[in-house]
């Protein structure tokens, strides 16, 4: 068996990194990367503080910003939709545990007709689903 592995990362450590703005060629490399439209998921504050709030443009890039702690399924519902009223090709969770989970949600929600919760009863039952866009997480 052979193969090729290609996975460029950048790793920053120390005091105050993740506050520290994304410098340009990782915001290029991102914004490049990203199949289009995409929608930002992301705490409060993170896509300011992390410097992707450049990338958002509202015509191929979109920010669903604000996800609050332990998000609720309205949030995850009301993120879904928006994803489903602009057509995008991928959602990105940036930040934390809350928008990166909250993330991976509203990626699963796209193309269910359903509220996450009853999806989440669906699931318990064993019914099977197909995630309909990309999802990509940014850990800050």
């Amino acid at each position: 068996m052979s193969f090729s592995f290609h996975n460029p990362v950048a790793v920053r450590f120390g005091r105050g990194c993740a506050s520290a703005r994304t410098d340009a060629a990782t915001a290029v490399s991102l914004a490049a990367a990203l199949p289009k439209p995409a929608l930002f998921v992301a705490g409060r504050d993170t896509l300011q503080r992390t410097g992707l709030d450049a990338l958002v443009d509202d015509q191929t890039v979109f920010a669903c910003p604000g996800v609050p702690p332990n998000p609720t399924p309205a949030v995850i519902d009301a993120g879904a939709a928006r994803a489903v009223e602009l057509g995008v090709a991928a959602i990105v969770g940036i930040g934390g545990g809350s928008a990166q989970d909250a993330a991976k949600s509203m990626a699963v929600m796209v193309g269910q007709a359903t509220s996450i919760r009853d999806f989440q009863a669906r699931c318990k039952a064993g019914e099977d689903f197909t995630r309909k866009v990309m999802l990509f997480q940014v850990p800050t």
